[in-house]
């Protein structure tokens, strides 16, 4: 099954597999300007999606000093 079709029936925001997709292949922790850029998407989505999948603790968040960081 197609990875955007199975996100969209598990009820999450547009795009979300593309974020997912970019923390999953991404060899570091990404903060959300960096998996704006390597998406192409505006970053108010990058947060929606975020917000979305942390929810479901599909991706993890991590604060180091004063930035957020995502894997």
């Amino acid at each position: 099954m197609n990875t955007k079709i199975l996100f969209q029936r598990l009820g999450y925001p547009r795009h979300s597999e593309k974020v997912y997709g970019y923390l999953a292949n991404a060899q570091t922790q990404s903060s959300v300007s960096e998996i704006s850029r390597g998406t192409k998407l505006p970053r108010t989505t990058v947060y929606r999606c975020l917000s979305a999948l942390l929810k479901d603790s599909v991706v993890e968040q991590a604060d180091i000093g004063k930035r957020t960081y995502y894997s």
